[in-house]
């Protein structure tokens, strides 16, 4: 195998079946299963089943990978495809990129930006915006713009620092915890939504109520450790328990804060579709 740059798989985006007649396999799979329709086109239907998003193909005994394939997420499509030019490897062109290996499985290659929906009605971001990169925030928000309707509101969810001056995480964290993270402050957070085109309606800091959180996660996974060692192994338990003790005296200690940013996207009167009193049910 030849020497080069992998590319890592951040999960599965969607799994395709073929089934012989939608609406039976909608009635199979809905017999057995909990499942939302999110829609249908042509001899497709796609639903919600779990945390997994499946297509459902017509088909009758098609040729391997003419629908039966599988969507792995990555972080860096380019990666791939210049990976697989390397290798030698066949895929498709334009925004498809689909790996066959030699037994006649397909698999789709997805960036994690690749939405086409539009028109959503809330995005929540949690969790995200601390692994994008600073300098990726424009294209972040003006991507997360687009995809709301008029009046559309976004919850940006997001650990921050306590000021918005650069700084390495440690190579702790950026070892063992989250790769290639990085922080900055919630004042450059909101300066980049409202750049993009959104307008903040509301901000709040939830530091202490996090580090109240950190220390029910401790508990749990004290109460734990044998299950967690016999899941994980010794270190790696050792490792979160260190990060879960040290990041909860962080928020105590303000070195680290926790904001939620509620933004809206305006219409074309600037009508924010948002409550003069809101009770955050409205």
């Amino acid at each position: 195998m030849s020497e080069g740059t992998r590319v890592r798989a951040l999960g599965i985006n969607h799994v395709a079946l073929e089934v012989g007649d939608v609406d039976e396999a909608l009635a199979f799979y809905g017999q057995v299963f909990e499942l939302t329709l999110r829609g249908r086109a042509g001899s497709m239907a796609f639903v919600d089943l779990g945390d997994q998003f499946v297509a459902l193909a017509a088909g009758n005994g098609e040729p391997a990978g003419t629908h039966r394939h599988f969507g792995l997420v990555v972080e860096d499509k380019d990666a791939v495809r210049a990976r697989l030019q390397e290798l030698g490897l066949g895929q498709g062109g334009g925004r498809n990129l689909r790996l066959h290996d030699p037994w006649g499985n397909v698999v789709e290659i997805v960036d994690y930006r690749d939405v086409p929906e539009r028109d959503f009605d809330v995005i929540s971001s949690i969790g995200l915006t601390e692994h994008i990169g600073v300098r990726n925030y424009p294209s972040y928000f003006g991507f997360l713009l687009d995809r709301l309707k008029p009046g559309g509101r976004l919850l940006n969810h997001s650990i921050t620092r306590p000021d918005n001056r650069f700084r390495s995480t440690g190579a702790f964290i950026d070892r063992y915890i989250f790769p290639d993270g990085e922080l900055i402050g919630s004042g450059r957070i909101i300066a980049e939504a409202q750049d993009a085109g959104f307008e903040v309606r509301h901000e709040e800091n939830l530091r202490e109520h996090y580090a109240l959180t950190l220390a029910a996660w401790s508990d749990n996974l004290v109460a734990h450790w044998d299950e967690a060692v016999a899941e994980v192994g010794h270190p790696t338990a050792k490792i979160w328990g260190l990060y879960l003790a040290a990041c909860r005296v962080g928020f105590e200690r303000n070195n680290t804060q926790l904001h939620q940013v509620l933004a809206v996207k305006l219409d074309d009167d600037a009508n924010a579709h948002f409550p003069l009193r809101p009770t955050w049910l409205s």
